[in-house]
């Protein structure tokens, strides 16, 4: 059988979007690291990740950090 999830419009950003409060690149990655962790014991084999991924489609406002953070969330575990 093959398990996939989709998941819609992270908006993940170094800074908090106007109107949210600080904190909200951890809170959106915590959510991110729980969806990871369910996708491990369900076996899931492909995270379809749909929408903006990022708020701010210019490359100089989002780190390589914050990019690395989500690639390493969502790779395989030994």
């Amino acid at each position: 059988m093959i398990r996939f999830i989709v998941i819609n419009d992270p908006h993940i950003a170094d800074n908090p979007p106007l109107g949210r409060k600080e904190g909200y690149c951890d809170q959106i990655m915590d959510k991110l690291h729980g969806i990871a962790q369910f996708c491990r014991q369900a076996e899931v084999q492909t995270v379809f990740m749909s929408g903006d991924i990022f708020p701010v489609k210019r490359p100089d406002r989002t780190s390589h950090k914050l990019v690395q953070r989500l690639i390493d969330g969502f790779g395989r575990e030994s």
